[in-house]
């Protein structure tokens, strides 16, 4: 498992630490800590999004 800040992320990917996975199974960095989140868009995450993320529109693109 990877995450963008290379910290230890949550025992078994669960985000109940706030975490969030890109929706993209390929992509390079996989999981990210809600708050990091913030480092990539305008303002971080508080909370799971509903439907599919994406950490990226290149991730976006390569899943289509």
């Amino acid at each position: 498992m990877f995450v963008v800040c290379m910290l230890v992320p949550w025992p078994d990917g669960e985000d109940e630490g706030g975490m969030v996975e890109c929706d993209n199974r390929v992509c390079m960095l996989q999981w990210f800590h809600f708050e990091c989140v913030g480092h990539f868009e305008c303002v971080g995450l508080n909370r799971k999004p509903r439907g599919k993320w994406y950490c990226s529109a290149e991730c976006r693109i390569a899943d289509k």
